[in-house]
């Protein structure tokens, strides 16, 4: 017979006690899922690139090309259709017609000039030749005067206008007891601004 050895009382309680179950704390798992998803929709991607890449390069590229073509073979299938005279007559009729609109683009000389020239000019004056240069904003002036007071005068009343900057005469000359003479007439650039608009 095997012999016992004597039990201590705590030894007793924990053979009595049930075994507890250790409380099992949760264990973390790392996915990776994401990383692996991504690269394959990246991969996805870039073949969806490549195929919107070549769709136009070989095949909305060779529409062009054909359209392209076609647009030439008419254009020469018109010059065909018009003799040469008729291709130089509708060039001098486009020349004249750009030449036109660059005249109609500055005609804020007739706009706006002449009523200025009207309300500032004395009845003994007249003005037998006007150029307007836009660059410098000058209106150059040629003219009569009756009399060199009367001259003088008018110099006067284009100084005190506020359209004006400044004026210069260019010269004065005496005839048949009248007085020709020559003026650069520079405007204020607000007027200037108005005459643009």
């Amino acid at each position: 017979m095997v012999e016992q050895k004597p039990i201590s009382p705590q030894q007793q309680v924990r053979q009595r006690a049930p075994a507890q179950a250790k409380p099992q704390l949760p264990v973390a798992s790392i996915t990776i899922g994401l990383p692996w998803r991504l690269m394959v929709f990246s991969f996805v991607l870039f073949l969806f690139s490549i195929f919107i890449f070549a769709g136009l390069q070989y095949g909305y590229g060779t529409y062009l090309d054909a359209q392209t073509v076609e647009v030439d073979e008419n254009i020469a299938a018109l010059a065909q259709q018009v003799s040469e005279s008729e291709q130089e007559e509708l060039l001098l009729f486009y020349s004249q017609l750009t030449n036109l609109q660059k005249v109609l683009d500055r005609r804020v000389f007739t706009v706006n000039t002449f009523p200025f020239l009207e309300k500032n000019t004395l009845p003994l004056v007249y003005y037998t030749e006007a150029q307007y240069t836009a660059e410098e904003g000058v209106v150059i002036l040629n003219g009569v005067a009756n009399s060199m007071q009367v001259f003088v005068q008018q110099i006067t009343l284009f100084e005190e206008s506020p359209e004006v900057e400044r004026v210069i005469i260019d010269d004065v000359g005496l005839e048949r007891g009248t007085v020709s003479f020559g003026l650069h007439i520079a405007f204020q650039s607000e007027f200037l601004k108005r005459l643009q608009q």
